[in-house]
């Protein structure tokens, strides 16, 4: 089953989880590991980190992302089966308004 939305729907829950303390943000590669294209990984992560965001504000999110040893470059970097028009990580996060809330 397909369902295009699921990405940003399981990344916003799981976002609101990690922010409330019934996840942790540490387990984002884990959850993303068996995903094949970095265009539905970023879809995860940006609803998720987002989520975080509007709970905890932009500093929250970004010392909780730094604690968990999160490397968002090398965890949404383009895939194999990407398009050639993916835009780089940087790109993405300034694209999300993620900047200087997660590291790269």
């Amino acid at each position: 089953m397909d369902v295009p939305k699921a990405p940003a729907l399981l990344g916003r829950f799981f976002g609101s989880a990690a922010a409330a303390d019934a996840a942790n943000l540490a387990t984002l590669p884990e959850l993303l590991g068996p995903t094949e294209t970095a265009e539905t990984r970023r879809k995860f992560a940006a609803a998720a980190f987002k989520a975080f965001k509007e709970a905890q504000g932009q500093d929250g999110l970004a010392k909780a992302a730094g604690e968990a040893g999160l490397k968002v470059g090398e965890l949404l970097g383009k895939q194999e089966f990407d398009p050639e028009d993916l835009p780089s990580v940087e790109e993405w996060v300034k694209a999300e308004g993620l900047t200087g809330a997660v590291p790269l």
